[in-house]
């Protein structure tokens, strides 16, 4: 959770009023570790506004690419990751393409030529 930057400033003034981190916490509600955190980005940056996330993560499949793995996978519902990616020609690991076919839920159906894991019950 992202804390206002009226809060933060309301925090702050408790520490140079001279107030310790436990009287801050029962006064505020916040976390201790917040609040040091808090007070030493202050000493070290100067500021006390929420930090930019280092990496805004984007989709590397848009819709157009998954309706074509949804396509693929009907077609060949035992295409392996690899073959995805390759299918749509857009280079991602096979972390991605594995996350995109949970996100869409698709099952990707074992290739019928394996042996079952067990021979009958123990």
């Amino acid at each position: 959770m992202t804390y206002s930057l009226d809060f933060r400033r309301r925090v702050m003034a408790l520490y140079d009023e001279g107030m310790q981190t436990c009287e801050i916490v029962e006064i505020m509600g916040c976390s201790g570790a917040w609040a040091r955190r808090l007070k030493q980005r202050r000493r070290e940056t100067g500021t006390i506004a929420a930090q930019v996330p280092a990496r805004i993560y984007t989709r590397v499949y848009q819709d157009r690419d998954e309706r074509r793995i949804c396509d693929l996978i009907a077609r060949r519902p035992d295409a392996t990751l690899a073959e995805v990616v390759e299918a749509i020609g857009k280079p991602a690991s096979l972390a991605t393409a594995c996350r995109t076919l949970a996100r869409l839920e698709l099952a990707r159906k074992k290739s019928p030529r394996t042996r079952p894991n067990r021979i009958g019950p123990t």
